[in-house]
C-alpha cells in the first residue's frame, strides 16, 4: 500500500513538471520591461506610444486566447500610460490589474493616490 501510494505521488509530481501551457501570455514582456527601464530622454521618449502599442497587443492577444497576462502587466502599461499623460487610461490599467490580481489592490489604490486620482480614478 505504501509503495502504491509513494508511486502515486511520484507519478503526480512528474505530469506538474511536464512542459505545458502557460497560465499566461507574456508577449514580449520582457523585452518591453527592458526597453522602458532603459530611459525615455531623447530618442527613447518616442517608443513609449510603441511600448504601449505593444502592450495592448499582448492584452488582445491574451483575451483572443482565453488567458490572462501575467501579474504586475497592468501596472507596468499604467506606468506607460502615466509617462504619456493619459490618465484615464492608467486608472484603467491599475484598476485592472486589482481586479484580476487582488493581492495588487492595494498597490493600485496607493499609485492612483501617488498620482493624484480620486477613487474612480480622476483628478
Amino acid at each position: 500500500m505504501r509503495a502504491l501510494a509513494a508511486s502515486a505521488l511520484l507519478a503526480c509530481g512528474l505530469a506538474s513538471c511536464g512542459g505545458g501551457s502557460s497560465r499566461y501570455t507574456y508577449g514580449n514582456y520582457e523585452a518591453q520591461i527592458f526597453d522602458a527601464t532603459t530611459g525615455f530622454e531623447g530618442e527613447n521618449q518616442e517608443r513609449i506610444g510603441e511600448l504601449i502599442q505593444a502592450c495592448e497587443g499582448t492584452v488582445e492577444r491574451a483575451r483572443g486566447e482565453n488567458r490572462q497576462v501575467p501579474p504586475g502587466f497592468y501596472v507596468h502599461l499604467a506606468m506607460l500610460y502615466a509617462l504619456e499623460g493619459r490618465l484615464d487610461e492608467t486608472a484603467a490599467a491599475l484598476e485592472s490589474e486589482a481586479e484580476l490580481y487582488p493581492e495588487g489592490a492595494h498597490f493600485a489604490t496607493w499609485m492612483k493616490g501617488h498620482l493624484g486620482m480620486d477613487a474612480e480614478g480622476g483628478r
